[in-house]
């Protein structure tokens, strides 16, 4: 069968309140982190590629708006982006 995704809808929903907490105290760096947390997590979910990597993608962006040295988010962000490229389309705005 399908490898269980290691991180299921309910686990989510959870990483993502606490982001949201993180996020309202206004420290950018922790909140930039955070957000790349939770972009790891979705790319761990088995949601579909045209789900997970739009989602991905707009919370590395947010988090490289917050903390432009954050190194891992770039990382990703470019990984993302490449896999768009490889595959001739649009990367998701």
């Amino acid at each position: 069968g399908m490898p269980k995704a290691q991180v299921d809808d309910a686990k989510f929903a959870a990483m993502k309140k606490d982001v949201d907490a993180v996020v309202a105290k206004g420290d950018k760096k922790e909140a930039a982190a955070a957000k790349v947390q939770l972009g790891e997590a979705i790319m761990q979910t088995n949601k579909p590629p045209r789900e997970m990597y739009p989602a991905a993608l707009a919370l590395f962006r947010e988090a490289i708006a917050l903390d432009p040295e954050n190194a891992k988010a770039k990382e990703w962000f470019g990984m993302i982006e490449g896999i768009y490229k490889g595959i001739k389309r649009d990367v998701p705005q």
